[in-house]
């Protein structure tokens, strides 16, 4: 395999496979199988280092007519680095193609670009693309990220539930899928969550916490308007009877006499 790169035909540093184009085929010979690119290149070639809306529609394949999207493309799903490839490279001090300011073997200049690297371009689930200096700013008011409260870190929010069941060991309640730690998760589920399910000892209607008060309330509303109506029925039949006695007056003193 030649280990220059294909279209700046230098040597490769941190050489990458193209994988997105449909000629690839996973465990089968295509056009990128016997060619690599290095990791600059390919971001260039494919404009990994752009945000998606500013991306050309399609790119060709280097070797044949197949062409992807490039609004679709992340690195995941762009291209594979070829570590067999790096591992062949025995020269130990390969400047940082981005920053200029970090010098190792290809292994450590993987590590520099993945972990520290500021000039590397990083995309975000929100389709933009940002150099890694600048990332942790845009997070601020990103869309697609959760600042955690209990770690202060800016979390994906694909991840984000994961990461509080595995980092911080909460877990969200069944009722209403807050995060609590599992610590105390019985005491909220059972006697705090607004949203517990709960009888009404009046009626045995099963109903939400926070709907409780409320429906106490319907029914003590319901028996003040049936007491009203008892009481209007009430000062009806009163006049009817006085209305009643009184024409039985005459009747009364026939009585008695």
């Amino acid at each position: 395999m030649n280990e220059n790169c294909c279209i700046c035909m230098e040597r490769c540093l941190i050489p990458v496979e193209i994988i997105c184009f449909p000629c690839y085929r996973l465990n089968q010979l295509g056009c990128s199988s016997f060619c690599r690119i290095c990791i600059m290149c390919a971001n260039h070639f494919l404009q990994l280092d752009m945000h998606q809306e500013q991306r050309d529609f399609v790119k060709k394949c280097i070797y044949c007519p197949a062409t992807i999207p490039l609004h679709l493309l992340s690195n995941d799903k762009a291209f594979r680095v070829d570590y067999s490839l790096m591992l062949l490279d025995s020269k130990p001090n390969h400047i940082c193609p981005f920053c200029l300011n970090y010098t190792g073997n290809q292994i450590m200049l993987h590590h520099h670009l993945e972990k520290e690297c500021p000039k590397f371009p990083k995309q975000c689930e929100c389709k933009k693309v940002f150099l890694k200096q600048d990332f942790y700013f845009h997070l601020f008011t990103c869309p697609s990220h959760i600042h955690c409260p209990l770690c202060t870190k800016y979390i994906s929010k694909l991840v984000y539930n994961d990461h509080l069941k595995t980092i911080h060991a909460y877990d969200s309640c069944p009722h209403c899928e807050q995060f609590i730690s599992t610590e105390f998760l019985i005491n909220h589920t059972e006697n705090i969550c607004p949203l517990r399910p709960v009888i009404c000892t009046f009626c045995f209607k099963l109903l939400k916490y926070n709907q409780y008060h409320s429906h106490l309330n319907l029914h003590l509303n319901e028996t003040i308007n049936e007491m009203r109506d008892i009481k209007q029925k009430y000062q009806e039949c009163y006049v009817k009877y006085k209305e009643i006695f009184e024409l039985l007056g005459p009747f009364r003193t026939l009585l008695e006499g």
